[in-house]
């Protein structure tokens, strides 16, 4: 049977984890498949791939100590609330209560007790088709390529901690086991690289390569900006109105934000009335060029050494808002509103205070040029 916590707690309230006794290692399966030939001109050769994937083992987290539910949102969603948690007047405009609390009918003799458990569920595709025209008697070589990808996962499993994994995954009911697309799926990915190769002196030669990438913008999940079913985590996947009236706000200036805000976004307005899917909105598209410019030199006893330099991202170094990445940030969620209560009606309260723009940010570790000299000796 499942490991069960103990029943009490001699010196205050303890968090405990645990791990399933039947976890096993993570696994999955796998299989691909690839066809190369050469085409009937210039010696171009053309590629194809898939490779397919199937989880067998892979790793999740649930909050045993959650305690019942103590009612069902207007969406469907099980809260965790005490009778605080629903008074609109417990609530201020960020979205903060007085006298809430979360996993009212918790045990109160231990805060968190989380276990980890294996999934079975989650899986992905990816495909690769691609031309290249090798050197051969020729001082030129490219290639292009395109990419499609489509990855589910239960947990992106995006830090080291138990309470870290089951809070920054974005879900729907809390400890759902629900298999959606990964943190880490990159849907549509082209690139193409350039390679101009000569030697100039003896057999050493002198190379100046351009590699282009051009790929979708990373996946994110909009949610509400507090902990919105009282579970105690702020990983809540928003509930989008499908229209005024829908849900109650703390202002009717807020209700017209809100809707600006939602009219001007594709995702929000093509989903009215559902709730908003686990990584199912997308960041900007991003476009980027690397140079690397290499030389072979003669070595000792017939070896040769080289020399070369790299210039990542040189289109930021040629204008500053060119191969920029500005992505929703860490853990992939943009929150829209504060939950703020229910209404007399057992409508959601939104506090609209405009989402957080902090929460986009521009990636400068990838945003930003950068140039690096590397030397090796080869023998």
């Amino acid at each position: 049977g499942r490991p069960c916590p103990p029943t009490s707690a001699a010196g205050g309230a303890e968090a405990i984890d645990f791990i399933d006794p039947d976890l096993g290692q993570p696994a999955v399966w796998k299989a691909n498949l690839a066809f190369d030939t050469e085409l009937p001109w210039w010696g171009v050769v053309a590629s194809a791939e898939g490779v397919w994937t199937q989880v067998k083992e892979a790793l999740f987290y649930q909050e045993l100590n959650i305690g019942d539910s103590t009612r069902v949102g207007q969406d469907g969603r099980q809260l965790y609330w005490n009778p605080a948690g629903y008074d609109r007047s417990s609530w201020n405009q960020n979205g903060v209560g007085t006298g809430v609390d979360a996993r009212t009918l918790r045990d109160r003799d231990f805060t968190n007790v989380i276990l980890t458990r294996g999934t079975d569920e989650g899986e992905s595709q990816q495909y690769t088709f691609s031309l290249n025209k090798p050197f051969n008697d020729s001082d030129w070589y490219w290639q292009v390529a395109y990419t499609f990808t489509h990855a589910t996962e239960v947990s992106a499993l995006t830090s080291s901690t138990s309470g870290s994994q089951l809070g920054n995954n974005a879900v729907f009911q809390a400890n759902e086991e629900v298999a959606s697309r990964s943190n880490y799926e990159i849907r549509d990915r082209f690139s193409a690289a350039l390679t101009w190769q000569h030697a100039f002196f003896g057999d050493n030669n002198t190379s100046v390569s351009m590699f282009y990438e051009g790929r979708s913008g990373r996946p994110f999940s909009y949610t509400f900006d507090n902990d919105a079913n009282g579970d105690g985590r702020f990983n809540d996947l928003l509930y989008i109105p499908s229209g005024p009236g829908d849900v109650s706000f703390g202002s009717a200036a807020e209700e017209e934000a809100f809707w600006a805000y939602v009219e001007g976004d594709e995702y929000l307005r093509s989903h009215k009335g559902q709730i908003a899917g686990r990584n199912a909105a997308r960041n900007e598209w991003v476009n980027q060029f690397d140079i690397r410019i290499s030389q072979e030199l003669p070595g000792f006893f017939n070896n040769k050494a080289e020399i070369w330099l790299d210039i990542l991202n040189v289109g930021n170094l040629i204008n500053k808002d060119w191969g920029r990445i500005e992505e929703v940030g860490f853990p992939a969620m943009k929150g829209i509103v504060e939950y703020g209560g229910l209404d007399a009606d057992g409508k959601y309260v939104y506090r609209f205070n405009n989402p957080d723009s902090a929460n986009i940010y521009d990636d400068k570790g990838v945003s930003r040029w950068a140039a690096q000299i590397g030397f090796r000796y080869k023998f």
